[in-house]
């Protein structure tokens, strides 16, 4: 079984919502994510542009979407909001985490973190690449961190069993969540900035950092996170990513965040990369449906099958359990 901890795919399966489709995770995806063995995910409700001029319209609008494809599914989707629902051994069922990708949606009012766990959602980032009441992201002033709100919100997400997640954070964003947190974290997807110098990506001080409060990092495939050199955004360019985090943080805490475009429309994925519609992951693994390179490419290095276990699900499953 594989667990994908970022996928933006709500967008995709709204926009086909308003075209008439209904049932569309099951009628248009779920194959895919079979045939590639991913069973499971975090499904982020994000403010894409041009739909964040108001963010949280756009973020109750997908969250209906996500409940209403879960009970459509009849089963087929299962809702995880407490780690003892979640059975990674599961081949039957397509198991979803709903996680936020940013809370500008929220303007400051930290009670509405708990409307919002109420309804399902168990994940979320503090920004995506915006400054907003509680952060700042890495398009952001270095100098701003989190606020004194900010500080809040992540101790009432770490109250309500919420995992935090500080993929596009500034760096002093990044440090105030590890000083102010008290459970693991993620970098739900993020590579290492020693390999990839891009501000999307990890220092090898944050990657420790993440490793050591027991949380993990995803490894992303946008091709623009894998490497700045063009000839090495493709596997061969997440071999070495691979490898670096293997050497500096070990297989307990690498995972996958796969963070694929390829379904984001061309207004949206415009407005933060020039990278072709068709082509924004990396050569080889650039869709659910190619998920299979990944692996074969684990096996390759020599990985053991053990852990390829932790990367692909057994890591996701242990974070859960301290989290959920």
């Amino acid at each position: 079984m594989i667990f994908d901890g970022h996928s933006d795919l709500w967008i995709a399966i709204s926009n086909q919502r308003h075209q008439g489709q209904h049932n569309v995770f099951k009628s248009f995806y779920y194959d895919q994510y079979k045939a590639s063995s991913v069973f499971g995910s975090i499904f982020v409700l994000w403010a894409d542009p041009p739909n964040d001029v108001n963010p949280k319209k756009r973020i109750d609008e997908l969250l209906s979407v996500a409940l209403n494809e879960i009970e459509e599914s009849q089963g087929l989707m299962r809702l995880i909001t407490k780690s003892s629902e979640l059975d990674m051994t599961d081949t039957s069922h397509f198991q979803v985490l709903i996680g936020m990708e940013g809370l500008s949606h929220l303007k400051g009012d930290i009670a509405l973190l708990d409307d919002y766990y109420n309804k399902g959602v168990r994940h979320a980032s503090l920004t995506w690449n915006d400054v907003n009441a509680f952060a700042t992201s890495v398009l952001g002033d270095p100098n701003r961190g989190l606020t004194s709100i900010g500080i809040d919100v992540v101790t009432r997400m770490e109250q309500l069993g919420m995992i935090v997640d500080v993929s596009h954070l500034n760096e002093k964003s990044f440090w105030d969540v590890a000083t102010h947190t008290h459970k693991p974290f993620i970098a739900s997807h993020s590579n290492a900035r020693s390999l990839c110098d891009h501000k999307r990506n990890l220092t090898d001080a944050q990657l420790k950092a993440v490793s050591a409060s027991g949380g993990l990092v995803g490894l992303n495939c946008y091709r623009d996170f894998v490497s700045t050199n063009r000839a090495l955004q493709t596997l061969e360019g997440m071999r070495f990513q691979i490898a670096h985090l293997l050497q500096k943080i070990g297989s307990d805490h690498i995972a996958f965040g796969f963070d694929f475009c390829d379904y984001l429309e061309a207004d949206t994925l415009g407005s933060f990369s020039d990278t072709p519609l068709d082509q924004p992951g990396i050569e080889g693994l650039n869709s659910i449906s190619e998920v299979k390179n990944i692996m074969h490419l684990l096996y390759d290095m020599g990985i053991s099958e053990k852990d390829i276990h932790k990367i692909t699900h057994l890591n996701y499953q242990r974070f859960l359990n301290a989290i959920l």
